[in-house]
């Protein structure tokens, strides 16, 4: 998987266009020798921790440059592809960028796991978001939202979730600071800041006339342009929030180009 992978990124490549690491998190097979196979290329890393979070780590400590791009092994992406999101990162105002998944390779796979990657594929959880990508790219204000990557199992998850921005100047934010601090004696985290959110949209909806559970799920999809610490909130129909202030969709194209879609 690593040779398609590297295969791929370095075709067409520009010297000193971008540096590219592979960490080895506990591989007891030949990837590090693989990737070694391309020669200055590709820098390699291995660890002995089998832990994908501690191997982004790993990752960021060694490189120099962004934006970066987080890339599982078995994704294939041009490195006109890596272009194109590293220029939306760097024009900004997006923080993350990530594309959305497409066909999975699975040449000689039994129809069984055929059959199951296409109802996957097709689930709302895949195509609405940069979940599962394989891919996303953080520019170095949205790497700035937080330290170490975290033991999390969907590193993925955790970056979409990470939009509370404590240098944000709005009153909601700086109060919810300053409360969080008198009461913990500590700086909030972004996972403080997203409860708090959650906690003041249900307050919110309760106020214009939520009593019970169907009533408040249907007076919070009503909800529009509501400011919380994180960000803007409106949802659709189906309580999902259309307003993800910092993260940026773009759809990968059969050709492995990149199309910037609408903020979400």
């Amino acid at each position: 998987m690593i040779a398609r992978c590297l295969d791929r990124l370095l075709q067409d490549r520009k010297r000193g266009d971008f540096e590219i690491l592979v960490v080895c998190n506990g591989c007891s097979d030949n990837t590090a020798a693989v990737a070694r196979g391309f020669g200055e290329a590709v820098r390699v890393i291995e660890t002995e921790t089998p832990s994908k979070t501690h191997a982004l780590n790993l990752g960021d400590a060694a490189a120099s440059g962004f934006p970066r791009l987080y890339i599982d092994a078995d994704v294939v992406l041009s490195p006109e592809s890596v272009r194109k999101v590293a220029a939306a990162l760097d024009k900004g105002p997006a923080l993350a960028a990530a594309p959305r998944p497409v066909d999975v390779f699975l040449p000689g796979t039994q129809w069984a796991v055929r059959a199951y990657y296409r109802f996957w594929g097709a689930l709302p959880y895949i195509q609405e978001g940069m979940i599962a990508a394989g891919a996303y790219g953080l520019s170095r204000a949205g790497r700035a939202r937080f330290q170490d990557f975290p033991e999390v199992i969907a590193d993925d998850g955790y970056v979409r979730i990470v939009q509370f921005d404590p240098t944000d100047k709005r009153e909601v934010v700086q109060n919810f600071i300053r409360s969080f601090k008198a009461k913990y004696n500590q700086e909030p985290t972004h996972i403080n800041a997203h409860a708090f959110d959650q906690i003041l949209v249900v307050a919110d909806v309760i106020r214009r006339g939520g009593k019970d559970s169907q009533s408040i799920r249907d007076t919070m999809a009503t909800t529009k342009d509501f400011s919380g610490v994180t960000g803007s909130v409106e949802f659709d129909k189906t309580n999902q929030n259309t307003k993800m202030d910092t993260i940026h969709y773009v759809e990968t194209l059969p050709d492995l180009s990149w199309k910037a879609l609408g903020w979400n």
